[in-house]
């Protein structure tokens, strides 16, 4: 795979999304064929990731140097402005040999723009490739004794294809790291004797989690010591470089996987939270609105731990509130801030809060993202509730529906995010009426269709998953709204719903 990449970047034909599932390889790949690439003298060119790039700097030096590559790692964070990049450099007629690095999922989205050449690679490795990597691996000695001993290579081969279907992720922790590589990173970590180096790789681990590198100055701040103290003690603890190192002012893990595994099965949810409050802390003063317009690295990685999600996977979901209390004062005006923490609170069903957060969002700063949460939170009781409806919720719904008509308005033309919030809620309200034993109001019949005639003409929706995705709501709405009864001579054409079974009305 890595002379395709390394062909269709010579080409020039079309930029290059190179995309798969965690660990299978991506970066590898791409630095391999960027490291031949160079050998022919090809000039490589890595995106600076503290800010989103100068496209009209980044064309310019294509048009004036035309043997330069150009390499992005975690490609989401930049999607519009690669998608700018690609259209401006075909409208120029430039051959931008773009490579870009992203994680399956979080790729989707510049997938389905059609203006990149994807790779994908996949998690099971070709044979001929395993076995190219195994006499690569063996030939510097990188293979355990235990795993490989009196075992030639097509033997080996066939154990990896028997034992980890030939998938890169096992061979490798199997294989190279070995099946206590948890105790290992568990047993490197409490080795470390310095209770600020320590602190430094847990928040390093956070921060790759997330697809980026910790600038070493932020670490510093969240220890409370200068840049250069931090280093000096770095180099006194050496048992650090083993897991971690220093690369052009920024501090991560030597794999993902390292500061995965740290997270997720050595370090309990309390002894993350008082870290993640630090990291957030230390952030706060480079988090502006300026910062937030250039997508700096300290708003990337403040975005990505604020999210509600990752919080619970790092602390826990009972401390989530508390961790947004404590930060209130420094973020408090930040709308993410608040729609993360409305959604927390949805999910624990405090939805008074929920809504009194999600109101504070919008206040903060009006926009598709605060709007679409706003709706979320009033249509999550909705969807959740038993028994007959009630006056309040009737209200809600069509509140939420006003929401969505404005965010649908502000939101980007390939944003799905209104049109899922709706037809996911207006199927949840309907169920509702239905189990109630009335007719769904024609209301809300006219409503449904006229989201679903934007959304069919919509670009969100324009491939193959929106396609399916679009399939799969209509389904899940005509099994709960077939066509309404023929009226009787008695009955007017279109007659008001009957809503008197409402409660509290």
């Amino acid at each position: 795979m890595t002379s395709t990449l390394i062909e269709w970047a010579k080409s020039g034909e079309q930029p290059i999304l190179v995309y798969g599932e965690p660990f299978s390889g991506k970066s590898t790949m791409v630095l391999r064929a960027v490291f031949d690439l160079e050998k022919e003298g090809w000039l490589v060119y890595e995106f600076n990731r503290r800010s989103r790039p100068d496209n009209s700097a980044v064309l310019q030096r294509v048009e004036d140097v035309p043997k330069t590559v150009l390499v992005v790692e975690g490609a989401r964070d930049f999607e519009s402005d690669l998608k700018n990049l690609a259209i401006s450099a075909k409208e120029r007629k430039l051959a931008l040999r773009l490579l870009m690095i992203e994680r399956k999922g979080a790729a989707d989205r510049l997938l389905q723009s059609g203006l990149f050449h994807a790779i994908r690679v996949p998690a099971v490795v070709a044979e001929d490739e395993m076995m190219d990597l195994l006499a690569k691996l063996r030939d510097k000695g990188r293979l355990l004794r235990s795993a490989s001993r009196g075992k030639s290579l097509p033997a080996l081969l066939s154990h990896v294809s028997r034992a980890y279907n030939r998938v890169l992720s096992q061979t490798l922790a199997n294989l190279v790291l070995g099946t206590g590589f948890q105790e290992r990173v568990s047993h490197d970590y409490r080795a470390l004797a310095d209770p600020a180096v320590k602190s430094a790789f847990v928040l390093a681990a956070i921060v790759a989690a997330g697809g980026n590198s910790l600038p070493l100055g932020v670490a510093a701040e969240a220890v409370h010591l200068s840049g250069r103290a931090l280093e000096k003690r770095m180099e006194v603890d050496q048992s650090l470089y083993s897991i971690c190192y220093i690369r052009r002012g920024f501090l991560r893990p030597r794999h993902r996987l390292y500061g995965e595994l740290l997270l997720g099965g050595v370090l309990a949810h309390r002894e993350l939270y008082g870290p993640t409050i630090a990291l957030a802390t230390a952030l706060a003063p480079f988090v502006t609105r300026e910062a937030i317009r250039r997508r700096s690295i300290y708003h990337r990685i403040v975005r990505h731990l604020m999210d509600h999600n990752v919080l619970a996977g790092l602390i826990g979901r009972e401390r989530i509130e508390g961790w947004y209390a404590e930060l209130e004062g420094i973020y408090g005006w930040n709308a993410r801030f608040w729609e993360q923490r409305a959604l927390a609170a949805s999910e624990e069903q405090v939805d008074d809060r929920a809504m009194q957060y999600a109101l504070i969002a919008v206040d903060r700063y009006e926009d598709a993202y605060t709007l679409n949460t706003l709706a979320t939170v009033r249509l999550r009781p909705i969807k959740r509730g038993r028994g007959p409806l009630k006056s309040t919720e009737n209200v809600e719904f069509w509140e939420a529906v006003k929401d969505l008509e404005r965010a649908r308005e502000r939101a980007a033309p390939d944003s799905e995010h209104p049109y899922v919030t709706f037809f996911d809620g207006a199927i949840g309200y309907g169920r509702r009426w239905r189990h109630s034993g009335a007719d769904l109001p024609n209301a809300l019949r006219v409503e449904w269709q006229a989201w679903w005639t934007a959304a069919q003409s919509s670009e969100s929706f324009q491939h193959a998953k929106g396609h399916q995705a679009l399939a799969d709501f209509q389904r899940r709405w005509l099994e709960l709204a077939p066509a309404p009864s023929a009226p009787t001579v008695d009955q007017p054409t279109n007659p008001t719903p009957d809503t008197s079974f409402l409660e509290g009305q």
